[in-house]
């Protein structure tokens, strides 16, 4: 009967200890502490547009008080494997700033999808990250997943034949 109590016991510890670790685990990748002497805010967080439409943003830097440092900025975007980083510039004082920043949407990026945005402040060993979504439409063109599959199976052909010189 002893055994039985302790073997309840040790499952019931290790259920616990299970339990914990991932409750500890989950606190710190939901919520984060950066650290960071500033914030950065975009607008809007979710849009919509298609390739070669040119959207904008509006940015906001916010700074605790005392901190005068520079700022650099990259708006990093990633689409069922297609990825490209906008250089946003460095930022320098005086803060609080807000300014606008726009860029179009590349022509290669995948339709029919929603592509995550990284807006990504770095200072020193400081970094912060705020999200955004961009819902890649179709230009009416056949576009769309089968047409960016089609396009990419297409290019790859042509750079086949022209590498045996056809």
């Amino acid at each position: 009967m002893k055994k039985f109590n302790l073997f309840r016991l040790i499952v019931l510890f290790s259920l616990i200890l299970v339990i914990l670790t991932t409750v500890i685990t989950c606190s710190a990748v939901i919520a984060p502490e950066s650290g960071a002497p500033f914030s950065i805010e975009i607008e809007p967080e979710k849009l919509s547009a298609k390739a070669g439409d040119e959207v904008t943003y509006q940015l906001r830097i916010v700074v605790e008080e005392g901190f005068n440092g520079s700022i650099e900025l990259e708006l990093e975007v990633t689409a069922l494997g297609y990825s490209v980083t906008f250089d946003l510039e460095t930022q320098n004082p005086p803060y609080p700033k807000e300014f606008e920043y726009s860029f179009t949407i590349p022509s290669d990026i995948p339709v029919g999808v929603t592509a995550e945005g990284v807006l990504r402040g770095t200072s020193g060993e400081h970094v912060q990250e705020e999200h955004v979504e961009i819902s890649i439409q179709s230009s009416g063109d056949g576009g769309g997943i089968l047409g960016w599959l089609l396009q990419l199976i297409s290019n790859l052909w042509n750079s086949i034949l022209s590498l045996f010189g056809f």
